[in-house]
């Protein structure tokens, strides 16, 4: 479907971004990272970043995640630092910006928020966020999700 919208709206970044998600999803890794290579939109980096880890580039992936992380807006930046840190496999960074979020008022709907878009399972340690741990056991939520790109969920269990 991203693909049948690109025929009609090939510069749409959205659409791009999805497609490297969708090769990614499907283990087509080698295609996933020559379409994140060719994306001309600001979702390269991240795109690139992705599939770096996905392969195992690890320092590659911290680069490029540090890259996402300083050059976004600042109402994306609290989430990407969870994010971009947990697959670049940087859990003590991933859990630093993890922490300051559960202090703040919104930070449980941010958390669930950088968890769905991590993809990776649990992209930071409970324990560095209290306030959603409790959230989660109010709901009666399980803790770690599962991890939809398992090749991710590596990288973000790991500190370098």
């Amino acid at each position: 479907w991203a693909e049948a919208g690109l025929e009609r709206s090939p510069e749409e970044a959205n659409l791009q971004a999805i497609v490297v998600t969708a090769l990614l999803a499907q283990g087509k890794l080698e295609e996933a990272g020559q379409r994140a290579q060719a994306l001309t939109s600001r979702a390269r980096n991240l795109a690139l970043a992705v599939v770096a880890a996905a392969t195992g580039e690890m320092d590659k992936a911290r680069t490029l995640a540090q890259q996402v992380i300083e050059g976004a807006s600042p109402g994306l930046r609290t989430t990407f630092d969870v994010t971009m840190n947990a697959i670049a496999g940087n859990r003590a960074a991933a859990n630093e910006a993890a922490a300051w979020l559960d202090s703040i008022p919104s930070g449980s709907l941010l958390l669930a928020s950088a968890t769905l878009e991590c993809m990776c399972g649990a992209p930071f340690d409970l324990d560095a966020t209290p306030v959603f741990r409790q959230r989660l056991e109010e709901a009666g939520v399980s803790w770690p999700p599962p991890a939809i790109f398992p090749a991710l969920a590596a990288g973000a269990r790991a500190t370098p």
